[in-house]
């Protein structure tokens, strides 16, 4: 483990970054293959019984989630008995985001944040410690879900190897004192995945379309406690940071009659601008339509839909990127973002 000076990190409760999203899929499988054939994403566990599975390009246990939905089925009644629809009935039938997450550099910042969620009467809140992570769980103002959560070992790949029991408990906050060491793997070993058509090196951000702009941006600042990084002259988007972490997590972007309310997308980094070498054809020969490609000098970017229709952007950019966004027309920074 890279050792940090702890001085430098405050019990502030803001995430580093966002980590993961938490996708419900119409057949998990497919979405399974889809990624890991798409992006070059591995699988590090999976519960065949309840249908999920977590997939890693080495920067912590998950980059993503998948979850298989409800699936429809006739309620019947036989014998006095109530025979309810197949899959667990905690679960939608439609598919889409279950929840993004952000990484709190060590379970002392976890605790900070619950203290703040909770004291401004966020909730209800989750709580849940599964032996490799501990994580707060909530909605935003708009309804979607949000995780914040902390490793709490290291060696993620051996706990989640297949056959594993997962072990599931309420979290406690402050129930014994909360560890301020970080579990955070701050030089991973970025997987690859020869036979995929990209390779990406983490999930990166996503962007939502906000029904209340103003109201949504100033929960992401205050409650969620991330750091506003830039901010449209327009005042119709807002790029948000996590703290100590380059890049940025959130896009937040205001609707209008061409942008409806809801997640817009959610992105990966790849590993090196030459993914994009000849990306086009490549994404062809497995089946996916590109819905758009941008080739510009601060950043290059090519944007799919996967099996559920979940807008996914794939992305290689400049460090000065984000400085640029000030000389952009907004309808193309947003494109982008």
């Amino acid at each position: 483990m890279v050792q940090v000076e702890e001085k430098k990190y405050q019990a502030t409760g803001s995430p580093r970054r966002l980590v993961h999203a938490n996708m419900y899929a119409g057949d998990f499988q497919r979405s399974f293959d889809f990624y890991n054939q798409i992006l070059g994403i591995e699988e590090t566990f999976r519960i065949a019984e309840d249908k999920v599975v977590f997939m890693s390009n080495g920067n912590t246990h998950h980059d993503l989630a998948l979850v298989q939905v409800a699936q429809p089925g006739k309620v019947e009644e036989s014998a006095g008995q109530v025979r309810p629809r197949k899959g667990r009935p905690d679960r939608p039938l439609q598919s889409g985001l279950n929840h993004i997450a952000f990484e709190m550099y060590n379970e002392a910042e976890l605790v900070a944040a619950f203290h703040r969620l909770d004291g401004a009467g966020v909730g209800p809140l989750g709580l849940e410690d599964r032996f490799v992570t501990r994580s707060i769980y909530f909605r935003d103002p708009e309804g979607h879900g949000l995780e914040f959560t902390a490793d709490m070992l290291t060696n993620w790949r051996d706990y989640r190897k297949p056959g594993v029991t997962v072990s599931h408990k309420p979290y406690v906050p402050e129930e014994e004192p909360p560890k301020t060491e970080t579990f955070v793997n701050l030089d991973p070993e970025v997987r690859r995945v020869d036979s995929a058509a990209l390779h990406a090196k983490r999930s990166a951000h996503a962007t939502i379309v906000a029904q209340d702009f103003p109201k949504l941006r100033q929960f992401y600042i205050e409650m969620v406690g991330l750091r506003e990084l830039f901010m449209a002259p327009s005042g119709e988007f807002s790029v948000l940071q996590g703290k100590d972490y380059p890049g940025y997590s959130l896009v937040l972007a205001s609707a209008t009659a061409h942008r409806q309310p809801g997640v817009h997308q959610v992105a990966y980094e790849l590993v090196s601008p030459e993914d994009f070498d000849g990306a086009g054809e490549r994404l062809a020969a497995k089946g996916v339509q590109v819905e758009y490609t941008i080739q510009h000098p601060r950043k290059q970017v090519v944007c799919f839909r996967d099996p559920d229709g979940v807008l996914v952007q794939a992305y290689y950019e400049a460090p000065d990127f984000v400085e640029g966004l000030q000389e952009m027309d907004p309808a193309l920074a947003l494109l982008l973002l």
